[in-house]
């Protein structure tokens, strides 16, 4: 039921951005507001596993291509800097804009994450 929860809310987010409400997830789902909350203390907190999860995702893709021994340094610099998480589009301007503004230390994690690159860990942040 987590997965389909976060799944739902990466649905979300890409069509509304962090507007999106736990009544409108669980009506997506068909459940109720008291079951997602028994995976999620907040939409906060959902929020959060869902911005680390696609931090670590992404970490690890990089940590991948380091450790691919076939590619060039400048085929490994391309993979890198074409890396998009799956799901979720944090290039999406209207996302990051929403981080910035509703989720700030979310937005704090990604901009670390982002600027912090190899060898950082999603709890780092």
């Amino acid at each position: 039921m987590r997965e389909r929860l976060l799944q739902a809310a990466m649905e979300l987010m890409k069509q509304r951005g962090l507007k999106f409400t736990v009544a409108e997830l669980a009506a997506r789902l068909g459940t109720s507001k008291r079951t997602i909350y028994e995976h999620f203390e907040s939409k906060e907190q959902l929020i959060g596993v869902m911005v680390d999860e696609v931090i670590a995702e992404l970490m690890e893709a990089e940590q991948e291509i380091y450790r691919d021994n076939r590619l060039t340094a400048a085929q490994k610099l391309r993979a890198i800097l074409t890396l998009m998480p799956k799901g979720m589009q944090l290039s999406d301007n209207r996302l990051i804009s929403d981080l910035m503004r509703f989720a700030p230390e979310e937005w704090r994690k990604v901009d670390r994450s982002a600027s912090g690159g190899v060898g950082n860990r999603p709890e780092d942040y």
